[in-house]
């Protein structure tokens, strides 16, 4: 991805990062648990995106090529 790519999807989920846990609360007063439940699973997805876009920007910045171990360089 550029660079411009991986700042708005770090961008946008840092926003979901924010947002879902307050629309899992409104879920949670509506009383609807699967929507708390797809919301839970959002949010697990996004954590998971966020940490891979910083493992991929800790590589690149540390001179690194993704997806490439250190035997394949």
């Amino acid at each position: 991805m550029t660079k411009a790519k991986d700042k708005a999807k770090a961008e946008a989920l840092t926003i979901l990062a924010k947002d879902i846990p307050k629309l899992a609360a409104a879920a949670n007063i509506l009383g609807s648990p699967l929507l708390c439940s797809i919301l839970e699973h959002a949010q697990k997805e996004v954590e998971i995106e966020l940490a891979k876009l910083e493992r991929a920007q800790t590589s690149l910045g540390a001179g690194g090529v993704q997806g490439q171990s250190s035997h394949d360089r």
